[in-house]
């Protein structure tokens, strides 16, 4: 008969047995071994369930199931900007982990062929002291800013509101000074009726003059 093993059946045993015309039993009993490249590559945590802080250390293990056992493993990192490969090629890496630094993958080789795991996402716990220290100054900071720019502005504010009104009272003043001025070149009816009239005051005069003369000519004896 024809037995087509596979990976699963590495190390299971197979029996031959054989049954004589006589009754006569006979078995024999072999262990497969059978070779294979890796299988169910995963990477897992060592720590188990602990929870992770940032900035703490984590080591990783790429698990698989090869026959020979994987010798070689490769490992990333993957962030924004990609995929990643990091130096470190042991089955088992440290590393620190923090907010850019939670996700990775390997690859097993065995002198069969390689595979790849899939990407394991690390789950972060916040360290609130951490968090404290860096989130009071940074509030402290923005609220002083916040403060600044208020002042600055309402000094800004002030200043325009200032320059506006100084400029309107300068413009009422000298309106008012160009009005008082134009009443004092035009003469008021009294002081047109004060001026006297030079040409006409000439005029009668020398018609008083005249008629004086007349008079004395007539009166004035006509021997004389």
């Amino acid at each position: 008969m024809d037995y087509i093993p596979t990976y699963q059946d590495h190390g299971s045993p197979i029996v031959c047995e054989s049954i004589y015309r006589s009754g006569q039993v006979s078995q024999e009993t072999a262990i497969l071994d059978i070779t294979y490249p890796p299988k169910q590559v995963t990477v897992t945590k060592l720590d188990g369930e602990k929870e992770i802080k940032e900035g703490e250390e984590v080591t990783l293990q790429c698990a698989s199931d090869a026959n020979p056992p994987a010798n070689n493993y490769t490992w990333y990192r993957i962030n924004n900007e990609g995929e990643e490969e990091l130096k470190e090629h042991g089955e088992e890496i440290t590393v620190t982990v923090n907010w850019e630094n939670m996700r990775f993958s390997c690859s097993a080789r065995n002198w069969l062929g390689n595979n790849d795991s899939a990407i394991m996402d690390l789950r972060l716990f916040w360290n609130i002291s951490g968090a404290i220290i860096i989130i009071i100054p940074l509030l402290i900071g923005s609220l002083l800013l916040s403060l600044v720019l208020f002042c600055i502005l309402r000094r800004t504010s002030s200043e325009v509101c200032e320059a506006t009104y100084t400029d309107l009272r300068l413009r009422d003043l000298s309106a008012d000074y160009s009005e008082l001025k134009g009443a004092e070149s035009t003469d008021s009816p009294y002081t047109a009726l004060q001026k006297p009239n030079t040409d006409t005051y000439d005029e009668i005069k020398c018609e008083t003059r005249l008629g004086k003369d007349e008079e004395l000519i007539k009166q004035k004896p006509q021997g004389s």
